[in-house]
């Protein structure tokens, strides 16, 4: 069996790589890690969270950051192959006659009795007619099958 020579990992590549990728890390990255306590591990974390999360909330986060599911205090949107999935928090005590929910095929619409309403942009376009509603539990969860006529492509005519 012939011998497999073993290639040295070439950290100055790998360093370099990793100050285009993160742009929050200091410029003399090098050197500097090879000298810092353990501790500024937890030191480059904070910074990144207190740069990120901002950047995140303002929708200004690089493509590759974009968290899968959308997250927000009062609901959450999950995605499937064939549907989205929005769940929200209901005040205590509601019933599901003191809910008004609304859909067309890129938001919905809910208000809660007594609170102001809310409009949630979807990632994708709905069926708005085929939409269904479950309160249980303080939770109202929507499910929204996703628009197959959305991912079609529709030919048209050039004309001069």
């Amino acid at each position: 069996m012939p011998k497999k020579t073993k290639q040295p990992f070439d950290w100055r590549a790998f360093e370099s790589a990793m100050l285009q990728q993160f742009p929050v890390l200091p410029k003399d990255f090098p050197a500097w890690n090879r000298v810092q306590h353990p501790s500024w591990i937890s030191d480059l974390m904070q910074k990144v969270l207190a740069e990120g999360l901002p950047a995140m909330a303002s929708g200004s986060m690089p493509a590759g950051f974009a968290p899968r599911a959308k997250e927000n205090q009062s609901f959450r949107i999950f995605e499937t192959h064939r549907s989205i999935i929005l769940r929200l928090h209901a005040p205590p005590d509601i019933t599901s006659d003191q809910i008004r929910v609304a859909v067309n095929p890129h938001q919905v619409k809910v208000r809660f009795a007594g609170e102001k309403r809310q409009v949630i942009p979807l990632p994708k376009p709905v069926q708005s007619g085929k939409a269904s509603a479950l309160l249980r539990d303080g939770i109202l969860e929507l499910r929204l099958p996703k628009s197959r006529a959305a991912a079609q492509y529709e030919p048209i005519r050039v004309r001069e």
